[in-house]
């Protein structure tokens, strides 16, 4: 899933604090419109999932996770960094991609071997349909989605695994409360008020997806409490791992926190200098732990 944060719309008129609570996810999806595509989305889900239901394949992620040997949904913010695409800009592509005098094209540069080698992949993945992209905009976007392919991927079982990266505003502004209209600047002065982003990763977990391995990410600022706050998402959600890191240090040092165990995974200096990416190791590592629940799920 997308790690690029959420951003909440913008412009609406301010309530009084006193005519705020926070929205419960039921009231959240009872009281929202759902977006339009919505659909269509999940009907892609549902097909992509119904190829997979084979007890030799399994189901998952991304990049790394296919190579593992998942079959992969990715839920990803329009624009963002995409598997296989995500070493490249537009303008790398029109810099290393020439014309030849006969009006074919030809990959010449220093990035020649690395844009092969993912053009190749892609096309592997996507002959085999191990990738389904699943694009959004919005929050709303995200969390409908989200609740479709969670019940999409709940019969899977212990099978499914969820691997929740997407950084999530905690803030938005509910549709009820969006001005329709163009704010005017000569009203002065623009207070917004914000509410709160309904959780959904306990009826996830508790109605969705109950059979499910599903992990879920913290990142804080702060040392001092980041392994606290793992362990209390833990407690108030009943999901099987939290992978937390510092944003300071999140490219090269996490620790995977379950109700009682704390594993850090650290790049060493020579990792860190070879542009070795900790993403491997932690899906490594979470594949292992899948692995493990999945046979104590069917015994």
């Amino acid at each position: 899933m997308s790690s690029q944060p959420l951003q909440a719309p913008s412009s609406t008129t301010s309530l009084p604090p006193s005519d705020l609570h926070p929205i419960s996810w039921e009231e959240y999806f009872a009281t929202t419109p759902a977006p339009e595509s919505l659909d269509a989305q999940a009907a892609r889900m549902a097909a992509f999932v119904a190829q997979h239901r084979n007890p030799s394949n399994a189901a998952s992620s991304r990049r790394i996770f296919i190579e593992k040997g998942y079959a992969v949904i990715f839920l990803h913010r329009v624009h963002t960094l995409e598997p296989y695409a995500r070493h490249f800009t537009p303008r790398t592509l029109l810099e290393v991609v020439q014309p030849n005098a006969d009006g074919s094209l030809a990959v010449r540069g220093h990035q020649e071997h690395l844009i092969r080698e993912c053009v190749t992949k892609y096309h592997r993945v996507v002959k085999e349909q191990l990738l389904l992209q699943v694009p959004f905009t919005t929050v709303t976007d995200y969390l409908f989605l989200l609740r479709e392919a969670a019940k999409i991927l709940g019969p899977l079982g212990p099978e499914a695994l969820l691997y929740l990266a997407a950084a999530v505003s905690d803030f938005f502004i509910p549709a009820a409360q969006m001005a329709q209209h163009k704010i005017q600047s000569g009203t002065g002065a623009l207070t917004l008020t914000l509410q709160q982003v309904p959780k959904l990763l306990k009826p996830l977990v508790k109605e969705w997806v109950p059979q499910a391995f599903v992990v879920s990410f913290k990142l804080e600022t702060d040392p001092d409490i980041v392994a606290d706050k793992a362990r209390a998402a833990l407690r108030n959600y009943g999901h099987s791992l939290v992978i937390s890191n510092l944003l300071n240090t999140r490219k090269y040092a996490v620790t995977l926190v379950t109700a009682d165990t704390a594993q850090e995974i650290r790049l060493s200096e020579a990792e860190i200098g070879a542009n070795v990416e900790i993403e491997d190791a932690i899906v490594a590592e979470v594949k292992v732990r899948h692995e493990a629940f999945i046979l104590r799920g069917t015994k």
